[in-house]
């Protein structure tokens, strides 16, 4: 199951792009390749908090994330800009990585407070049924 975790794999793919940037000719701007690499690792960062929760809760980490595609929207946007015709300059470029960084952050925030807001909510081997413990 941590094979499957959306962290690692973002971790896995963002080495292997900045690996081969230049031996597959994507020839990415530097401003573009440092952008990328900090938003992956604030998104591996964020959710791998949540990831662990879940995993201890006998829960899969979940690939229909809004931190997710926006990490991979703004990725796409910020490295393939240029393929599609539309020249970014580096000031661009920070803005989009900044914007998508501040929403997986605050999502991620959001996502862990509740997780230990279930946790604590959760019946124990003591309490099952709202009784007092015994």
């Amino acid at each position: 199951m941590k094979w499957t975790m959306p962290s690692f794999l973002i971790s896995l793919i963002t080495m292997i792009a900045v690996a081969l940037n230049n031996k597959f000719l994507w020839n990415l701007d530097p401003q573009q390749i440092i952008a990328s690499v900090t938003l992956a690792i604030n998104f591996v960062g964020v959710t791998i908090i949540g990831d662990i929760a879940k995993l201890r809760r006998g829960e899969n980490p979940n690939w229909n994330s809004t931190k997710l595609f926006t990490l991979l929207f703004a990725c796409i946007m910020i490295g393939f800009s240029e393929y599609v015709g539309i020249e970014l300059d580096d000031e661009s470029i920070w803005w989009i990585a900044g914007t998508a960084a501040a929403f997986i952050t605050g999502k991620g925030f959001k996502d862990i407070i509740q997780t230990k807001g279930d946790l604590k909510h959760e019946p124990t081997q003591n309490n099952i049924g709202g009784g007092p413990a015994v």
